[in-house]
């Protein structure tokens, strides 16, 4: 498996513990760095992620609540980690093509999440995604 994909798979698993816990990110990513999965990791890939996200979580929930079916309150936390992961990537890594980072997005849900919850996270990324790149809301003209 490639460093960023288990960087990845470490954020999913960060952000679950962060809000089961109520940890401060700060304190989630220093018990991460402790952990044997956490050393095969892309650990800068790992930090951008898991620090971009808090930093942006409001723009993140705001770009992709207007695309969900349903309220946050409703979504398993693996599933908001990944729509998470999935959005942060689209809007702030340019260097990552959307293509791949939706791909990898869906791959974590298929991975940790319930089944069917893939289809969930790539109908939601593809509507964020399709609504950046127009300038318009979702359900807009």
């Amino acid at each position: 498996m490639k460093a960023r994909r288990r960087a990845r798979r470490c954020v999913v698993q960060a952000l679950y513990q962060r809000e089961l816990s109520g940890m401060e990110m700060a304190a989630v990513i220093a018990a991460f760095a402790e952990e044997e999965t956490f050393r095969l990791a892309d650990q800068q890939w790992f930090r951008k992620l898991a620090q971009g996200i808090e930093a942006h979580q409001g723009e993140l929930d705001a770009t992709l609540e207007p695309c969900m079916s349903r309220p946050w309150s409703q979504l398993d936390p693996v599933v908001r980690a990944v729509l998470y992961i999935g959005l942060y990537e689209l809007r702030y890594c340019p260097e990552l093509p959307w293509k791949v980072a939706i791909n990898e997005a869906v791959e974590l849900a298929r991975e940790f999440a319930g089944e069917g919850a893939h289809r969930y996270v790539n109908a939601v990324l593809d509507c964020a995604r399709k609504s950046a790149d127009s300038g318009l809301s979702p359900g807009q003209p």
